[in-house]
């Protein structure tokens, strides 16, 4: 536990900032507290994209582990559960698990479960390689409240990236009471991305939809970023690229609802994930593979992709993966 704490406390990249200073020290004080309340203790912290739920659900990890308490990192994202044991080390990583890996806990076994991502919760905790003999009706959120005597949910409603992910506020807040749990929320609202602007941030949010705000209109003559429309994929492409060769850094990005192949072709050859009209592209993390496999001297590859492989030039015919 202290190699993780020691661990954490080390990178920069995550120091606490500004309000996210203040919502931490409400949370650790709630968390700490609460663990020794013979009542459950629920705390929601929700929070739009950058303002750093992610960066207090790591830091709350840190320190309680540090003061000795039993507390555990879930997600329901691979790529973010493996990079944050990649950090950590081996020696760590049993404290990072996934929001499935509860259906066996006994009640109150941790001390403090920290859920990241909470609205990519899950109806059950079943999948394809759950034997039968221990699928369960239970509620994936029922199984996390159980398993902890604090649980503590950073959750953003809006960032739902698959179908059957439910997670939400009302819905944790809903198994919550049925529990009987004392429920604690905060809010963050400053956010750290998009050099700080909050108009370019609403201004997004009310073109697609996600939430009313007063940022109908963009204008540019007061913000520095770049909106643009294209004709066509190639346009675009042409465009980032030339942003590349000016010496910025460039990528260019598809959505999550594109088939993304996790395997080579039975002849060894790349599959075509992105496809519009002529355009034709491959994922990198498909790319990454066939070139590690080629330099190995592989013919065949039978293992899953790895999905925090994320390197190499935007543009040798790969896109890299959107979850915006």
């Amino acid at each position: 536990m202290d190699h993780v704490g020691q661990t954490i406390k080390g990178k920069s990249q995550y120091i606490l900032l500004d309000e996210q200073k203040v919502v931490y020290d409400k949370v650790f004080a709630e968390a700490r507290d609460g663990f020794h309340d013979s009542q459950k203790k629920v705390l929601i912290i929700k929070g739009g994209p950058g303002t750093g739920k992610s960066v207090i659900a790591v830091n709350l990890m840190s320190d309680l582990l540090l003061k000795g308490y039993n507390a555990q990192y879930a997600t329901g994202s691979k790529a973010f559960t493996e990079t944050l044991r990649n950090v950590i080390g081996r020696r760590g990583s049993v404290q990072f698990k996934y929001f499935n890996s509860y259906m066996q806990a006994q009640p109150n076994e941790i001390d403090v479960l920290i859920c990241d991502e909470a609205h990519r919760i899950r109806k059950t905790s079943n999948n394809r390689f759950t034997p039968q003999s221990r699928r369960s009706n239970v509620a994936q959120v029922e199984e996390l409240l159980q398993s902890a005597k604090v649980a503590v949910f950073f959750i953003d409603d809006h960032q739902v990236v698959r179908p059957d992910e439910i997670g939400s506020v009302d819905y944790i807040t809903n198994y919550a009471q049925k529990q009987n749990c004392k429920i604690y929320e905060e809010e963050l609202e400053a956010q750290f991305r998009c050099s700080g602007s909050d108009g370019f941030i609403n201004w997004v949010n009310n073109t697609l939809g996600i939430k009313r705000t007063a940022n109908i209109i963009w204008d540019q003559t007061n913000e520095d970023f770049e909106f643009k429309i294209f004709d066509s994929p190639f346009s675009l492409e042409e465009a980032i690229l030339k942003k590349e060769q000016q010496g910025y850094s460039a990528r260019l990005t598809a959505g999550f609802c594109w088939e993304w192949s996790e395997r080579l072709t039975p002849s060894n050859t790349l599959a075509n994930d992105v496809v519009i009209g002529d355009f034709k592209k491959v994922f990198l993390s498909i790319q990454l593979l066939h070139i590690n496999s080629l330099n190995k001297a592989i013919t065949s590859v039978d293992s899953p992709l790895n999905t925090s492989e994320r390197a190499m030039s935007p543009f040798s015919n790969a896109l890299t993966l959107s979850m915006s």
